[in-house]
């Protein structure tokens, strides 16, 4: 007896043991918040504003999925990067996919929220020296994370000499010479709202250097008046894949080539691609604005090329310029679309607006203007040529089969000066009653035909463009069309191939609450009170009257499919149908008297019950004050869901087909979570998906039957399925 006691305790530890290893593991695990000020130091915890700490040990203690907050101020580097060895190797490096946000003032407070205005800045001097790289990112590759910056200002670093040397960390070569301002080698990262200036370098690239097959998105940032000695200015993405939003990159010298953006590996591709933004008035000894070399891919939509400028007699280039050395296996490519090309300059006749090198420069120019540049607006070396339509070249108009239609543009009089006309980066405004760019431009569907032949995705409407920029989750779009429903609510359908090449159609609801005449409710099957089944069309009709139309809705809650009890609450007309939650998962949406949207779980809902005029159930946060919620489930399925805007005035429903190779294959829940941050969600839930996801508009203004229409593929082989509950968009227009 005494020896089955011995090992019952035995057993007992061993549990006990278990139970503490299992929660320290989900402590590990758990992302954590550090806060950082200038007067933060190293002893303290660094879990709150009051113990703030330095950010030299937050960036040591930070795990992948860690936020580290930074107050405004001025942090210079105080450990080298791994494995280095020289005082200029000291730097910020960033060692987990973690995210940094600075902006906060400089004694903030918990309810405090980053503006551009508190400056916090990284600065690379210290003492009397500047460090080789302010910022250097060695995290690995690991799926769903990346790095993030943001409101940042990363200045006064200074890249090494040629003999300067590398320092090998996790078997990749960081050149000491390369990236004054940031070098990143293979991670994934997102710089958003960051200023890169006053950088330099004794050799290359006193500004951002990519490298090693690295994915970098740049989004509002600024590179400025970096200088450099030799080649890359402000960017040089080599064989990575960088993209960039509303960027502006002005002012950068060197004495090289490609002082703005230069691509460029001998080996393997380097991609680009420019949405939204502005090249300007950066200076080279050659190859000034954008240079692609070997191997290169490009894309520039809606971007503005000026003021650029080489400083050589030979191999111009001012604005734009492409290399394949005349082979064909190095194929340099840029696709031009929506874009303007001017006042670039060449020292000589060799083209100060583009220059092509060879034959096997591939340009493409749609729907954009390459005029007014000094000095050529396209030059042609080597037997090089372009494919244009729908744009003016020099003073030529050329229309959709790339024929000469017209020879009247004037550059001096129907192109303004670079200038705010509003957006994140200044633009040249076309003007003059008689302007010919104004009357043979491409339409939108011959955009689209031209966007289908392009990677990554290009958006065409608002909804699309917030999508593709926000998620990273796009690839190549097939359809993106928006309509209004009503006046207050408009509907988008995008059907795209997603970055894991699966086929994807996603649907969106954009309800603007401040419309006197639109509202939201709960629909019920037969709009009663008690529980059963009914498709969300039969719903809709049974509260579709004159004064109170139906004009579309998505389904609700989840349910027992025997018995059509909801799982969490339902309100309606203000009376609580249901009151209470099957679990702790349990979430809800909810329409307050007031007409704002909230939403909520268990733990909320005894603080807003009183307040509620409608509501259904969810199961999950999705998003939750600005950050997407992480749910154990990486499962792709039909998914519907519903996000609020910050004000509680607008409100996104989105559904998202699933279970069809070939049509859509679904969704994670942090997909799902990433479209709602995307929309402009600062709260959202998951609703009831699978077969049950249902999305459906009115197809006329009439009470006739059918007029109900069911937007999306529902995956139940037998269609619409029957549902517990679900929410209509009504106008009493």
């Amino acid at each position: 007896m005494l020896k089955v006691r011995k090992e019952n305790r035995k057993t007992v530890s061993r549990k006990i043991f278990l139970y503490v290893l299992f929660a320290l593991l989900v402590v590990n695990i758990q992302a954590r918040d550090y806060f950082v000020k200038t007067s933060g130091l190293s002893h303290t915890d660094g879990m709150s504003w009051q113990t703030a700490t330095t950010l030299d040990k937050a960036l040591m203690q930070a795990q992948s999925g860690d936020v580290i907050y930074l107050a405004a101020g001025t942090y210079s580097p105080v450990s080298k990067i791994t494995g280095g060895s020289l005082d200029e190797d000291s730097t910020f490096e960033i060692k987990q996919n973690i995210s940094i946000i600075g902006g906060y003032p400089v004694d903030p407070e918990h309810s405090d929220v980053p503006v551009k205005d508190n400056r916090t800045i990284l600065s690379g001097i210290i003492t009397d020296k500047k460090v080789f790289h302010v910022v250097t990112i060695t995290a690995p590759v690991e799926q769903d994370e990346k790095v993030r910056l943001s409101n940042l200002i990363i200045t006064g670093g200074r890249a090494g000499a040629n003999e300067s040397g590398n320092v090998m960390v996790n078997g990749l070569n960081y050149p000491r010479f390369n990236g004054g301002a940031i070098i990143i080698g293979k991670s994934s990262v997102e710089i958003n709202q960051c200023e890169i200036s006053e950088n330099e370098s004794l050799y290359h690239t006193p500004g951002i250097y990519v490298f090693s097959g690295a994915d970098v998105t740049l989004r509002h940032c600024t590179i400025e008046k970096n200088t450099g000695s030799v080649n890359g200015g402000g960017l040089w993405n080599d064989a990575s894949t960088v993209t960039c939003f509303n960027c502006n990159i002005a002012y950068n010298e060197t004495g090289g080539v490609g002082c703005g953006i230069y691509a460029f590996n001998a080996s393997n591709p380097s991609k680009t691609y420019l949405y939204n933004t502005t090249i300007n008035h950066n200076k080279a000894g050659h190859k000034a604005g954008y240079y692609g070399r070997e191997k290169s891919v490009g894309v520039m939509i809606n971007c503005t090329v000026y003021g650029n400028e080489t400083t050589r007699e030979t191999n111009g280039g001012g604005g734009i310029s492409l290399y394949a050395n005349n082979r064909s296996e190095n194929a340099a490519r840029l696709d031009i679309i929506s874009s303007t090309i001017n006042r670039n300059a060449g020292v000589l006749n060799d083209g100060g607006g583009i220059r092509l090198n060879d034959q096997f420069c591939k340009l493409n120019v749609y729907n954009s203007v390459i005029s007014g540049n000094f000095n050529e607006d396209i030059a042609l070396f080597n037997n090089a040529d372009f494919f244009v339509r729908n744009s003016v070249l020099g003073e030529k108009v050329y229309d959709d089969s790339g024929n000469i239609i017209a020879d009247d543009f004037m550059p001096g009089t129907m192109i303004e000066e670079l200038a705010d006309n509003g957006g994140f980066n200044k633009t040249c405004r076309l003007i003059g009653a008689n302007n010919p760019a104004f009357y043979h431009g491409m339409s939108s569907v011959e955009l689209l035909q031209v966007a289908n032949t392009l990677s990554p995705a290009i958006p065409l409407t608002s909804i699309g463009e917030k999508l593709v920029r926000g998620t990273g989750m796009f690839d190549y779009i097939v359809t993106d069309n928006s309509y209004v429903v009503t006046e207050g609510v408009i509907a988008t359908e995008i059907s795209y191939v997603a970055t894991s090449s699966l086929a994807m159609k996603l649907f969106v609801f954009e309800v603007d609450l401040t419309n006197p005449f639109i509202s939201i409710e709960a629909s019920t099957p037969n709009n009663g009170n008690t529980f059963t089944r009914q498709k969300m069309t039969v719903q809709a009709t049974y509260e579709d009257q004159a004064g109170h139309k139906v004009y579309g809705g998505v389904n609700g809650d989840f349910f027992d499919m025997t018995t059509g009890v909801p799982r969490s609450i339902l309100y309606k007309s203000g009376v609580g149908i249901k009151t209470e939650f099957q679990d702790a998962n349990r979430t809800f949406f909810a329409i307050t008297k007031n007409k704002e949207a909230i939403v909520g779980d268990q733990n909320t809902y005894p603080a807003v019950k009183n307040t509620i005029q409608e509501a259904v159930g969810g199961m999950y946060w999705l998003v939750k004050d600005s950050a997407i919620y992480k749910i154990n489930n990486t499962v792709l399925e039909p998914r519907t869901c519903v996000g609020i805007s910050k004000d509680k005035k607008k409100v996104f429903f989105l559904a998202v087909d699933g279970r069809n190779e070939s049509y859509s294959n679904g969704m994670t829940f942090e997909q799902l979570s990433k479209c709602l941050l995307a929309l402009g969600s600062f709260n959202g839930i998951n609703l009831d998906g699978g077969g049950s996801t249902t999305f459906f508009v009115r197809n006329t203004p009439e009470f006739t039957s059918g007029r109900f229409e069911i937007r999306n593929k529902p995956s139940d082989a037998a269609g619409e399925r029957a549902v517990a509950n679900g929410l209509l968009i009504i106008s009493t227009k």
